[in-house]
């Protein structure tokens, strides 16, 4: 979701300035030409969010004996970075420290402009990096949940979880960088940020690893298989990512769902899944 900025007072002292709406799952914000910190307070424009959803899989795949511990300290360290990220930006918003918060803007947000001019690290940074609470409520939440379901598959590791993090959150930063240079020159200056693109890219793997899980997604009485939400997500991101009026980095989520797939084609298909369905189909 993109976020209009707007100053106020206080922030416009320190050459602050707020926002005027938080994000869902990714969302990208306008920058002025000069370098500002465009952070805070913001009011919630939810396009694709929240989602109070919870599993409704029944043992033994919630069965805790099966559980790996080191994959669940994955889990567990994805979202304490984003816990992180967070609270950098809330103190850098409530002490108004103007040099915290330009390492945010520079390290906490992507965009084509900072790519261009050799700013790499975003890319992997600006996915550990939330402005509002919301957003980041959402986010931990999101890849607690499917991050917890995926370090419950017997097999994967700590190094399965860090590795899938790092891979969709490159390639969701990644698509929304090639996305934004492709449109309006406003586009490449408008940074983005967010774990959208490892939620979508843990929420993938998790479809076609364990395609039989079960997700509550309010307000719908009865659980959805976790394709059909996730697919459904994805459709509606391939329909709405050239929208103008829309202000979601749907790029970014495509991204990441985009290395899901990949992930679990190169590297989980022999924990299960839909791959031995698929080669039991073939070789009828």
């Amino acid at each position: 979701m993109s976020y209009i900025l707007e100053s106020s007072p206080l922030t416009s002292r320190l050459g602050f300035h707020s926002l005027a709406r938080p994000p869902s799952f990714h969302h990208s914000i306008r920058l002025r030409p000069q370098r500002t910190l465009q952070p805070f307070r913001q009011r919630a424009h939810n396009s694709q969010g929240p989602y109070p959803w919870r599993s409704s899989t029944p043992p033994p795949f919630h069965d805790a004996p099966r559980r790996s511990p080191s994959a669940q300290a994955g889990v567990w360290l994805l979202v304490g970075l984003n816990t992180a990220g967070f609270a950098a930006w809330q103190y850098a918003e409530y002490t108004q420290d103007a040099r915290v918060g330009q390492f945010l803007v520079d390290y906490g947000t992507v965009s084509y402009a900072g790519v261009k001019n050799g700013n790499y690290a975003p890319l992997v940074t600006a996915a550990f990096s939330h402005l509002a609470p919301l957003h980041f409520a959402v986010n931990a939440w999101s890849l607690y949940l499917f991050g917890g379901l995926l370090a419950a598959h017997p097999g994967l590791s700590f190094a399965h979880i860090l590795s899938l993090a790092l891979g969709a959150a490159v390639a969701g930063n990644a698509a929304y960088v090639y996305d934004a240079s492709q449109k309006a020159p406003r586009a490449a200056a408008r940074p983005g940020l967010g774990a959208s693109g490892v939620v979508m890219g843990f929420g993938t793997a998790l479809s076609l690893l364990a395609p039989h899980v079960k997700l509550y997604v309010f307000p719908l009485p009865v659980p959805l298989p976790i394709w059909v939400v996730v697919g459904g997500f994805t459709l509606v991101d391939a329909y709405l990512k050239d929208s103008a009026a829309s202000r979601v980095g749907h790029a970014a989520h495509l991204g990441g769902a985009l290395a899901g797939a990949v992930y679990y084609a190169v590297y989980l298909r022999r924990f299960g899944g839909v791959w031995p369905m698929l080669a039991r189909l073939v070789r009828r």
